[in-house]
């Protein structure tokens, strides 16, 4: 284990087990349970779309590519968690003694690979997606990424905070990448011209996407873990 795994395993270490309610709100609460995270993050996405201004479709624009980007990094992360070698999850590793709260081991999570966080590639596209459009938006979804999503991650021990930071670097650069004008500008014409003329199925549609970026895109995830494992 790195020095930055270490360290930071060792300040949790000093936390983890000396309150039950507080390892079960973190464990139940912050770690598995997302809906309220993503829930506000979905309600910051739709309030810049619908943001009065003079530039709306510039705008939008941003918005819909930032959306895309979330789907591009989860793609990027399964392929990167395939290409590089398996790294097992650190609550699943006994030789690297670490204290970790009560009842955090999720079996499943064993034959997943550690490295990138997925949920941090995620939350880094869309909050550095959403940045391009509003600087307080992205600073706010990254804020609640970085606190609420990512750190509970590596506090049960689901992820080493190295796996963290490179999903961070990863899902920003993909964020980053993906709103530059040009791209912007090819990615969502399509979009704006399918709202513009058949606004009931794109919103029905955008509606549906949504809720998937809200559920990190979990069945999409699981469904192609069975097709390639079984």
């Amino acid at each position: 284990m790195n020095v930055i795994d270490r360290t930071v395993f060792d300040a949790f270490g000093q936390i983890a087990g000396s309150s039950p309610r507080f390892d079960a709100f973190i464990r139940i609460w912050v770690s598995e349970e997302i809906g309220f995270k993503s829930d506000l993050a979905m309600a910051a996405v739709w309030w810049t779309w619908f943001r009065p201004g003079n530039n709306a479709r510039s705008q939008r624009s941003a918005v819909l590519s930032a959306i895309v980007g979330t789907a591009v990094a989860v793609f990027l992360g399964r392929i990167l968690s395939h290409a590089f070698p398996f790294r097992m999850r650190p609550f699943a590793d006994p030789s690297l003694h670490l204290t970790l709260p009560s009842g955090s081991s999720r079996f499943g999570l064993r034959l997943w690979s550690s490295f990138p966080s997925d949920h941090a590639l995620v939350w880094a596209a869309i909050a550095t997606g959403m940045g391009a459009v509003s600087t307080g938006v992205g600073i706010l979804l990254w804020t609640v990424g970085a606190i609420l999503v990512c750190a509970p991650r590596v506090y049960v021990g689901l992820h080493f905070p190295t796996d963290i930071l490179a999903g961070f670097a990863i899902g920003a650069l993909v964020g980053w990448g993906i709103t530059r004008p040009r791209i912007c500008e090819v990615l969502s014409q399509p979009f704006l011209l399918w709202e513009s003329r058949r606004p009931s199925w794109f919103y029905a549609a955008a509606f549906l996407l949504t809720l998937h970026v809200a559920d990190m895109f979990s069945v999409v995830r699981m469904l192609g873990y069975t097709l390639l494992h079984g």
